[in-house]
């Protein structure tokens, strides 16, 4: 197959051997397809006959012996599919003009479209002759066919057909393998691709203003979800845009085994974002934990499926890679259904576009395989499907906005409410107090019992004022950061310890990247740890205190503890605040844990997501 010019005479004397001692009448057996002039276009598949090689071993005069002896399977469909494969695959046809006799008929210049832009190697023998070769074309990834005048890497410009003439075209690929071919007139070829160019053009530019849309929108709300959209259309799109033999096109200077490499990984990638986005888009967190975990591990393996490329065969790979795809749109159908009840309206978009991308990958895998034949639709089904789904996404996102605004609102009707709830129990119990107070002193005319009075209404009203000066520093917006939130925390506990001449050591992390707490959550863990400082100072007689506070994952970590006397949890709840102390763990959604008795310390564990 590789024999170099020098070497055509021995070929043609060995394949007019091969012929005579086989019978070469028997090649013509199938049926010819015949050029009718004004025909701009034919499908080949019919008039085609296959032969797998499978260990890419054969040479051109092995395939013309074994068209002879009839090993070629007759072709019954207008479009073929091997599905993955790493064979070679040669196919054999015969092209004839209407009136091959007639001198007055005109030959006209033909395309033939192989239709699949992902072979590596393609190569078409032209034989007019018998056991004569007299052309030998090439074109594939792995060639040079920027060169060509279509810049196409599946199509060969065929001489004048102005007799019967036959024709062997092999094929080999690293994915998989289909071959929809049709005979193209020259100029109808040319509007065909200038058309198909023009429609993944649109395609591509439809991606790209969903991308940059939702980029915008990111910008304009700060949340990770329209992020996590607009990598998974970045990283898809670059998928499709290989899939498609543009990346090879537009990028001169690409290895077409590294171009299919980064081909895979980008759309693994891509599936990976796209789960991320599910899981932050559904808020599957809240809605089903255990799911959600699932889908964050599916979202993982994704991309360390692609290290495997470099050791799997590329057809088991391949193959491998078929049942990644149906994972993925499983996940997502089955999170749009978890969503339906808490979600509805955007549970329905979504299930929507995952339905659409859904059938475009099954369509896809379906002629991958061998299922269904590669045509228009088979071809182009993941376009269709994707840009659906890119769509409705994208006009999910839009009605996210409303639907983060309503929750915003509703967090602050809820701490509006929450402040009034806390005014009302704390400050004014703390008023009352005072009043009780007033009223008794009117009653007493020992003057000592009035000053005792009055050092009881002057600390109630610094407890007020401490308790109105929390309340108002949780709801201010400037105090929402983690950054605000521990710079406040470590001033209360050193400001506190310095004046009591307490040793001490703060550990807080430099920086916390987990999302700022919200007002009832910022205020139940500030008035927690509060508490716990206090009671070090109050009540613990230790010259030593300890502060920590970790960050897992999305998990929040606070260990204060402390070398002094001790106590009795059990006995000494009402009196610490310990009682107060676990109910707003609660409130947290998080456990706090005490560890004490009398003369070994106490240690306070405060656990809690964010």
């Amino acid at each position: 197959m590789r024999a170099k010019s020098g070497e055509w005479s021995n070929l043609r004397l060995r394949y007019a051997f091969v012929l005579i001692a086989l019978g070469f009448t028997q090649l013509y057996s199938q049926d010819p397809l015949t050029l009718n002039p004004g025909q701009s276009v034919y499908r080949v598949g019919k008039h085609v006959a296959y032969l797998e090689d499978p260990l890419n071993s054969l040479e051109i005069d092995d395939i013309v012996a074994a068209a002879a002896s009839q090993r070629f399977t007759l072709s019954k469909t207008e479009s073929l599919n091997f599905g993955h494969t790493s064979s070679a695959f040669w196919l054999m046809f015969r092209l004839q003009p209407q009136a091959e006799e007639s001198e007055n008929v005109p030959s006209a210049d033909y395309i033939l479209d192989i239709g699949y832009p992902q072979y590596q190697e393609i190569t078409l023998y032209v034989m007019t002759n018998i056991g004569t070769v007299d052309m030998r074309l090439e074109n594939g990834l792995n060639t040079h066919w920027k060169g060509k005048l279509f810049q196409q890497p599946d199509y060969f410009s065929l001489p004048s057909i102005s007799q019967s003439t036959l024709y062997f075209l092999r094929m080999t690929s690293g994915s998989s393998m289909a071959a929809p071919i049709r005979l193209w007139e020259h100029q109808a070829y040319a509007r065909h691709l200038l058309l198909k160019r023009l429609l993944l053009g649109i395609y591509y530019g439809i991606l790209a203003a969903m991308l940059l849309y939702n980029l915008f929108l990111f910008w304009v709300v700060r949340d990770k979800t329209y992020i996590y959209y607009v990598l998974y259309v970045f990283c898809y799109g670059i998928y499709q845009f290989a899939f498609d033999g543009l990346a090879a096109l537009y990028m001169p200077n690409a290895n077409p085994e590294m171009g299919i490499t980064v081909m895979v990984a980008m759309g693994l990638i891509s599936l990976s974002f796209g789960l991320q986005f599910t899981r932050s888009f559904l808020q599957l967190k809240e809605i089903a934990a255990i799911f959600d975990r699932a889908v964050l591990g599916i979202a993982l393996f994704f991309p360390l499926y692609i290290s495997l490329i470099f050791i799997l065969p590329a057809n088991v790979y391949n193959r491998i890679g078929n049942l990644i795809t149906p994972l993925f749109s499983i996940t997502l159908i089955t999170a749009g259904i978890l969503a339906l009840p808490a979600r509805r309206k955007l549970a329905r978009l979504f299930l929507a576009a995952a339905g659409a991308f859904a059938i475009g990958m099954f369509i896809r895998i379906l002629r991958n395989t061998g299922v269904l034949p590669a045509n228009i639709i088979t071809t182009y089904a993941v376009h269709y499907g994707s840009v659906i789904e890119m769509i409705l996404l994208s006009l999910g996102l839009g009605a996210r906005i409303n639907t983060l605004r309503a929750e915003r609102d509703q967090a602050y009707n809820s701490a509006r409410d929450q402040l009034a709830s806390n005014l009302h129990d704390e400050v004014g119990s703390t008023l009352s107090g005072i009043m009780l107070f007033a009223n008794a002193m009117d009653k007493v005319g020992d003057e000592q019992e009035k000053q005792r009075f009055i050092g009881k209404i002057k600390q109630s009203a610094i407890d007020a004022q401490e308790r109105m000066r929390d309340l108002l520093w949780t709801i201010n917006p400037a105090n929402d950061s983690w950054d605000v939130l521990l710079a406040k925390m470590q001033r209360f506990a050193s400001d506190l310890f310095d004046s009591l001449e307490i040793q001490y050591d703060i550990d807080f992390p430099e920086r916390v990247s987990l999302k700022n707490l919200d007002v009832e959550q910022r205020q139940h863990f500030w008035l927690i740890y509060k508490e716990i400082v206090n009671n070090i100072a109050k009540h613990a007689n230790t010259n030593y205190a300890h502060i920590g506070l970790s960050i897992h994952g999305h998990t929040v970590k606070l260990l204060v503890l402390d070398r002094g006397i001790g106590f009795d949890g059990h006995t000494k709840i009402d009196s610490y605040g310990i009682e107060n102390i676990y109910q707003r763990a609660a409130k947290l959604g998080g456990t706090a844990e005490l560890d004490s008795a009398p003369g070994e310390g106490t240690k306070w564990s405060l656990k809690f997501s964010v």
